[in-house]
């Protein structure tokens, strides 16, 4: 992998293959995403945004998409979580990070999503648009249009510290979904001893570090509650809770998401 090609994979026959996703055109837009990255965060994203960013430690290409991550995660508009996948680990460098239920959760994005498909750094916006990760400017755009498409981030949720547990309101809407809490580091930084990042240190922003399942939402106004003890563990230091309808058991539109203050 060069630093001017976005790092993909797919799947034909049994075998894993590498290809080059990005030509010139995509090297132009990561020009264009590094100039943009000078705005303040604040005047960035005018709605509601949730993002998830598919990332390697073995990726050449993903260090640019991190930094960014990292500069708009703290946007009061913006809840961002870091998923590592694992498919790049056969370069040299085990990911620290990496889980193979990320890389199964990017790999059902690729179906439920028109016009996706499996490479690192990728952004998936509220479950139904995907950028290059380290494209600044495409994703202000699709956070845009991707704001109440299918229903995305319309459902009302609010999340309350009551003794040693959180209590979930979800309000009224469509469809069906699944309650979820995911454990999150709030900042990690790693150096790299082998693979396309040798003698890097990276820094990782909103880590996602497990998923807990809460409940089901059939549509109604319901109440949730999880335990504070399931909400952070050893690894984490904060948490993501997303309302979220699935395809075939594939991720599809996130309808809400909150997130602990300190992320």
């Amino acid at each position: 992998m060069s630093q001017s090609r976005t790092s993909t994979w797919s799947l034909q026959g049994p075998r894993l293959s590498r290809r080059a996703f990005a030509t010139g055109g995509a090297c132009a837009a990561l020009a264009a995403s590094v100039g943009a990255q000078a705005q303040p965060a604040a005047q960035l994203f005018e709605k509601p945004v949730y993002i998830e960013l598919f990332t390697s430690q073995g990726c050449s290409s993903c260090p640019a998409a991190d930094r960014l991550l990292t500069q708009i995660a703290r946007q009061p508009n913006v809840i961002a979580l870091t998923l590592a996948v694992d498919y790049w680990d056969y370069l040299g460098w085990k990911d620290t990070f990496a889980s193979t239920g990320h890389t199964a959760r990017q790999k059902g994005y690729s179906k439920t999503i028109a016009g996706s498909h499996v490479y690192t750094p990728q952004a998936v916006i509220n479950g139904v648009a995907q950028v290059v990760g380290s494209d600044l400017n495409s994703l202000i755009r699709e956070a845009k249009t991707a704001y109440g498409k299918h229903g995305a981030l319309s459902v009302p949720m609010t999340v309350k510290d009551v003794g040693d547990k959180l209590i979930i309101d979800v309000g009224a809407g469509g469809g069906t979904a699944s309650l979820s809490l995911v454990r999150v580091a709030s900042s990690r930084e790693v150096e790299v001893a082998r693979g396309d990042n040798t003698g890097k240190q990276l820094s990782y922003t909103n880590v996602g570090r497990g998923r807990v399942p809460i409940g089901d939402w059939t549509g109604g106004a319901k109440q949730f509650e999880i335990a504070k003890a399931d909400t952070i563990g050893a690894d984490s230091d904060g948490w993501i809770i997303t309302l979220q309808s699935y395809e075939n058991g594939k991720p599809g539109v996130v309808l809400a998401a909150r997130k602990s203050s300190n992320i």
